[in-house]
């Protein structure tokens, strides 16, 4: 009887399940309305599984982001409610977890603070919720959920399980028509543009024939200009690749007169300035007074071929940067030393600041950086009268507008950052002031003296290093020039670059000598064959005497400076000023005197002018640093360019700028005397290799 009843049970529920499958097949077929059809499931299934509250979520595409979401589309005994979500993404609550998962969650215990079933006597919580996925072809297209205040039986979930996928189909079905509809109507209003198009096609095609005949004629114009321009454009290039090779001879020419300038100038400033210094007392005050004119008028003259011939080198492209490690302190020294008087002398504050966080070292020209730091500062206290100056030097916390490649982080850049409270530049003529005779506050006027060539010629240097220059500026309030260079060196690619490396070793001098010393020896015997047949002829004497130095009267215990220069001018003035300190001197104008005269005169120093006609002399001091028999001899360097860090490092005892006034020459005099006064220091060798 049991089992019998079990079974009748059982059948019945078989009946009810597909009897109310039946029902709502039939009922979902041929239905086209989804908003009613939807309305009307939630109301059948309220009915069938003794349902309380139900939801229908459409699976929607957002028209404004094409998100897709579940949007409620309908409901049944709904009481909306600030907290409770109207649509849901997927995997987003219960509801878009079903979608997701694409699989059916049933609670029977619901929490109290969940969804309340209302009515209007008063409201309670549901005792069973189910949450189904209504799915096409595995396909999500809406989510169904259910309340009940009774308890959905086995048969209930069965059911509702059976009826998602008729409902899927039908979705599916509504949403295919509806899609066939659109076409079909955009179809219908696509066949009509489509007339309208013909027609006005037809109507275009008469035009256009009409139109061809027009067009082979201005074709025919239209080939006839374009030989014209083709001309016209070859003209034009051939113009440029003149007007490109002018600006470069140009430059080239700036640069070797700018040079052969200061050699005159040089000469005339040491002898204006010996003039004005009356050391004997025979001229009279105004003699005294005009020879200070002239050395102040060579002295500028001097500034102005400086800036050329910097500006010259910049344009052609044969400027060097020789990179080095630097400290951060001794940028600031040389700043202070060098403005602290002038800011003093105007009567401004200036101050010099360095960030804490900067890294011990800077990889850059010690050079150039000075240079571009002299420029900028003097640019400052030229226009400001009263107030301040400062230069802050720190890690710069952004990249800069020009957006250099090679400096994309800015946390490897440092920022020198000089502030005044000058004139100010108008913001329409900043754009200018890096231009060549440009003034600070934007004119070509003389109003504030100087060339206006040192911001553009600091822009080129900044650039050489591998960084740049940003002005902020305000009109009567003062400006702000930044310069921003990269930690490591990272000197432009399209300048020349030497990076200057430490003097070669011993090992390595050891093993390059014997070359080199084989290559002076050889020098040295041509010399030796050469004055010989010239001795021979009586040709000798006549060449030695247009010198005019001490070659022919050195007796065996004088003390000889060997000059090597090939200006005679400047030759026998440091050759007079020799003689003043108990000195001979004897001048090498070329690169095969210059060994010739060390080997027979012995001299205690040499004076060297790195610009010789046959040779540099950066090779001269090389061979001579690397050669054993010629190392003791001290060698100062002279150049009409600013190399003290190149010199200095290559063994140079001393290095003087062209042109030397009379401090700077007694100064290398009194070195020369001292040196060669020391006493000769007894060094006792122990070693048990004879060969070291």
């Amino acid at each position: 009887i049991t089992n019998l009843r079990k079974t009748t049970l059982r059948n019945q529920e078989q009946d009810w399940l597909k009897s109310n499958l039946a029902k709502f097949t039939q009922m979902l077929q041929g239905q086209k309305d989804l908003n009613m059809i939807t309305r009307r499931i939630l109301s059948e299934l309220a009915e069938v599984v003794k349902a309380h509250y139900g939801a229908f979520y459409l699976l929607q595409q957002d028209e404004e982001n094409q998100n897709i979401r579940l949007k409620l589309f309908a409901a049944y005994a709904y009481k909306s409610e600030k907290n409770i979500p109207k649509e849901f993404a997927l995997g987003e609550g219960l509801v878009g977890q079903v979608a997701f998962e694409k699989s059916r969650i049933f609670i029977t215990n619901v929490p109290d603070d969940y969804i309340k079933i209302h009515s209007g006597l008063g409201r309670t919580k549901p005792s069973n919720l189910i949450i189904l996925p209504v799915l096409f072809e595995n396909n999500v297209k809406a989510v169904l959920e259910l309340a009940s205040l009774d308890s959905f039986s086995q048969t209930h979930l069965d059911f509702l399980g059976q009826l998602m996928e008729s409902i899927g189909i039908m979705l599916n079905t509504i949403e295919t028509s509806t899609r066939t509809e659109e076409l079909l109507a955009q179809s219908q209003s696509l066949a009509g543009e489509l007339k309208i198009q013909q027609e006005e096609l037809r109507r275009t095609n008469e035009e256009l024939q009409d139109k061809a005949l027009l067009l082979v004629k201005q074709k025919n114009e239209v080939e006839a200009k374009n030989k014209e321009v083709e001309e016209a454009r070859r003209s034009l290039e051939e113009k440029a690749e003149q007007l490109t090779l002018t600006s470069k001879y140009k430059s080239e020419f700036l640069a070797n007169m700018s040079h052969e300038l200061r050699t005159p100038l040089n000469s005339l400033l040491i002898l204006a300035q010996q003039l004005y210094e009356n050391a004997e007392g025979n001229l009279t005050s105004k003699q005294v007074r005009y020879a200070k004119t002239i050395y102040s008028c060579g002295d500028d003259l001097i500034q102005l071929i400086n800036d050329i011939l910097d500006l010259s080198k910049i344009e052609s492209g044969f400027i060097s940067a020789n990179i080095s490690s630097v400290r951060f302190g001794e940028i600031a020294s040389f700043v202070e030393t060098t403005f602290k008087p002038i800011s003093e002398a105007k009567h401004l504050r200036f101050n010099i600041e360095i960030d804490n966080s900067l890294p011990d070292l800077l990889e850059t020209d010690p050079q150039r950086l000075n240079q571009i730091l002299k420029n900028l500062l003097s640019n400052s206290f030229k226009f400001t009268e009263k107030g301040e100056v400062k230069l802050k030097i720190s890690q710069a916390n952004k990249t800069w507008k020009s957006g250099t490649p090679s400096l994309d982080n800015a946390s490897r850049v440092v920022a020198f950052a000089i502030t005044d409270t000058g004139i100010g530049i108008p913001q329409e003529k900043q754009n200018i002031i890096f231009e060549a005779f440009q003034q600070a506050e934007g004119s070509t006027s003389r109003k504030y003296g100087g060339t206006g060539l040192g911001l553009s010629i600091s822009r080129g240097l900044a650039e050489l290093l591998g960084g740049t220059i940003e002005l902020d500026s305000t009109l009567g309030k003062g400006s702000t020039f930044t310069l921003y260079l990269p930690v490591e060196s990272a000197a432009s690619s399209g300048m020349q670059t030497e990076t200057v490396k430490t003097i070669i070793s011993y090992e390595q001098a050891s093993q390059q000598q014997v070359s080199e010393s084989s290559e002076i020896d050889n020098l040295i015997n041509s010399i030796r064959v050469t004055n010989e047949g010239l001795e021979a002829k009586g040709l000798v004497n006549e060449m030695i005497n247009e010198t005019g130095d001490d070659r022919n009267s050195i007796q065996p215990n004088d003390k000889i400076v060997l000059i090597v220069e090939d200006d005679m001018r400047f030759g026998k003035i440091i050759t007079e000023k020799a003689h003043s300190e108990g000195l001979k001197a004897v001048i090498a104008i070329s690169y095969i005197e210059v060994f010739d005269f060390i080997n027979r005169f012995s001299p205690v120093a040499i004076t060297l002018d790195v610009k010789l006609p046959d040779t540099s002399g950066w090779r001269v001091l090389d061979l001579l640093r690397n050669d054993l028999n010629y190392r003791h001899i001290p060698i100062h360097v002279i150049s009409g360019e600013e190399n003290r860090v190149l010199a200095m490092k290559r063994g140079a005892r001393s290095f003087h700028l062209k042109p030397l006034d009379n401090d700077a020459l007694n100064e290398l005099f009194e070195d020369i005397v001292a040196f060669q006064k020391k006493q000769v220091k007894q060094l006792l060798v122990v070693e048990d290799n004879e060969l070291d």
